[in-house]
């Protein structure tokens, strides 16, 4: 997070690709939550099931896989 926030997008990148993914996407949900509320909408649900089931199997495969041998370009 802190070579993301400062710009440093390759050294983020080496550290940690899963969170150079998985942050411009809680941003981009931020805002749209933010933009429902102050228009006072109500929330209709958090994220389709399959959804969350993907990308749970998604961080679950990024920690496996970061931990293998044959994948060192995904651990720091």
């Amino acid at each position: 997070m802190h070579a993301l926030a400062h710009g440093d997008v390759a050294e983020a990148l080496g550290r940690n690709p899963a969170t150079v993914l998985a942050v411009p996407l809680l941003v981009v949900t931020w805002l749209l939550w933010t933009r429902r509320r102050l228009a006072g909408r109500e929330r209709t649900r958090v994220a389709p099931a399959w959804s969350l089931y993907l990308l749970l199997a998604g961080l679950l495969l990024f920690w496996l896989l970061r931990n293998l041998p044959a994948f060192t370009w995904l651990a720091p």
